[in-house]
């Protein structure tokens, strides 16, 4: 059940990000460079590590 609601909210995540960079695209803040791209990368990296550590938490109480 864990891994289940770990999973829904790593799709949550990603479905945001791509959300993200749709609404940035459409307003023309967004330019597909490397830069740009590794920012997102960074920012779902911390997500994705925060989730984490909250499904181990989980998993010890």
């Amino acid at each position: 059940m864990k891994k289940l609601l770990f999973a829904c909210r790593l799709s949550l995540l990603m479905l945001s990000l791509v959300m993200l960079t749709h609404i940035n695209a459409a307003r023309g803040d967004a330019d597909e460079s490397p830069e740009y791209l590794e920012t997102i990368r960074k920012r779902a990296d911390k997500i994705v590590a925060r989730l984490e550590l909250g499904n181990e938490t989980q998993q010890l109480l």
